[in-house]
């Protein structure tokens, strides 16, 4: 596959992943904030658990490429408004978010997600 096609279907991942986090009843903020314990930033390990959560069939070269289009500046962590950009900016302009008042099923985090970001969290000082 071309970068192209990696990257188009990253984008389609980006949508199906913003789609998922849109829809909790827990804003997106806190979401994110609740997978980065005790950091404020989204490592890759911690990315790989969130793909993992929501799609766990995804290759690993579609989730190399979706990472290297998440975290642009090489820094080996995202922050809120880097995924605010590409997870949940896109798929509102895609017009698929749900109504604001639509409650979902799972209130927060996965109990093994969350519990296997905080592990794979690095510590801090």
């Amino acid at each position: 596959l071309t970068f192209n096609k990696f990257q188009q279907h990253a984008e389609a991942i980006f949508s199906q992943v913003g789609n998922a986090v849109l829809q909790r009843v827990q804003p997106p903020s806190q979401f994110f904030q609740s997978l980065c314990i005790p950091s404020d930033v989204m490592s890759r390990a911690v990315f790989d658990l969130l793909l993992d959560n929501f799609m766990p069939e995804l290759q690993c070269a579609s989730r190399d490429v979706a990472w290297q289009l998440l975290e642009k500046n090489a820094e080996g962590a995202v922050t809120f408004e880097q995924f605010k950009l590409q997870f949940l900016q896109q798929t509102q302009a895609a017009g698929s978010s749900p109504p604001k008042n639509q409650v979902a099923a799972a209130p927060t985090a996965p109990a093994p997600m969350a519990a296997a970001a905080a592990a794979a969290a690095p510590m801090s000082a």
